[in-house]
This record gives C-alpha cells, sequence and structure tokens, in this order.
C-alpha cells in the first residue's frame, strides 16, 4: 500500500498518513503456526542476530528526512542525519557506520561524487556498505551508483520491505566480518 513507501516530496496529508500506519499498533496480528522445536531454534537465531545498527543517513528533503529516521528507529537502528554529499563526506570519518543512506540528488554534493571520495579515504580492508537512494530508477542510474562504490540501489519511493532486507543482509555480514 501507500504507507510502504516514500515519496518525494511528499504532501502533508501523505506524511500525517504514513506516520500513522507507521506509529499506529496492528490490530489484525496475523496467527503463529503452531512452535515445533525447529521453528522456535530458527526464531531463536534470527533474534540473536538481530542488533541495532549505526547508521548515517544522508538526506536534504525534510519530509523524506523524516519518514526515514522514524522508519530505521522503529526497525531499532540508530541514525545520524546530514543534509548533503559534503556533510557525509566530513561526517563519515567521526564513528563506525554499519550502513550509509545516500541520497543521490542534493544540493552541494550529489551522493555518486560523496561516495567516491568516501571510498578513496576509507582505510584498507574496510568497506562500509552504501546503499543509494534515487527518484530515477534507471538501469543507468543503477550502474552509475555501483560504478561510484556503492553496494545496492533503492528507487523511490522506497520499499520500507526491501529496504528491511537489505539492512538484515548487511547487518548478518557485519556479524560475520566482525
Amino acid at each position: 500500500g501507500i504507507g510502504s513507501y516514500l515519496t518525494k516530496p511528499a504532501t502533508p496529508v501523505e506524511l500525517r498518513e504514513t506516520l500513522t500506519r507507521i506509529l499506529a499498533p496492528r490490530t489484525t496480528d496475523v496467527p503463529r503456526p503452531p512452535m515445533n522445536e525447529r521453528t522456535f531454534v530458527t526464531r531463536h537465531s534470527l533474534k540473536e542476530q538481530q542488533r541495532q545498527l549505526n547508521i548515517l543517513v544522508v538526506e536534504d528533503n525534510p519530509v523524506n528526512q523524516k519518514l526515514v529516521t522514524l522508519l530505521l528507529g522503529k526497525m531499532g537502528h540508530k541514525t545520524t542525519l546530514v543534509q548533503n554529499g559534503q556533510e557525509a563526506v566530513d561526517k563519515f570519518p567521526t564513528s563506525d557506520w554499519d550502513v550509509v543512506l545516500m541520497d543521490m540528488q542534493m544540493p552541494v554534493m550529489g551522493g555518486i561524487e560523496a561516495t567516491r571520495i568516501i571510498r578513496k579515504n576509507e582505510p584498507s580492508g574496510k568497506r562500509t556498505p552504501i546503499i543509494a537512494m534515487t527518484a530515477n530508477a534507471m538501469v543507468s542510474d543503477s550502474e552509475e551508483c555501483l560504478n561510484a562504490g556503492m553496494d545496492e540501489h533503492l528507487s523511490k519511493p522506497i520499499n520500507v520491505k526491501l529496504l528491511q532486507t537489505l539492512l538484515d543482509h548487511f547487518c548478518a555480514r557485519a556479524l560475520v566480518t566482525k
């Protein structure tokens, strides 16, 4: 539904409706299947793997800033927000980020240039996952992101389930490599 996506820019009505959907408790929970030993072990193992990610969010649009930080907070992650690529380049060395969500089209410095600078200055042997967020869903845009050193590409409006899947993937990968 509409609540699963972030639009750029969003109207005040869309923002209110989306925030209401995100924050409202679910009234209809899907009944759980009977638990046998195998599902218990799987759920227990998955729960152990979940951890708070330290995420740098690079986004210039105020509505998208609120939505992304709210979504990530609801998922249990810690976010730091910067407004453009230059701020991302300046902020990147100050923390050990698990993931960077990088908007592509921003004033001052765009996501492609910021990613290239971050990759050039990143310590050898360390590669922080950078996920592009862009309103353009063209194959050439995705290729440009990957060529600049990004790891994934999310088109806007952002699919919340896909974002969660990517974060879970990078979280699992971080647990293996740390």
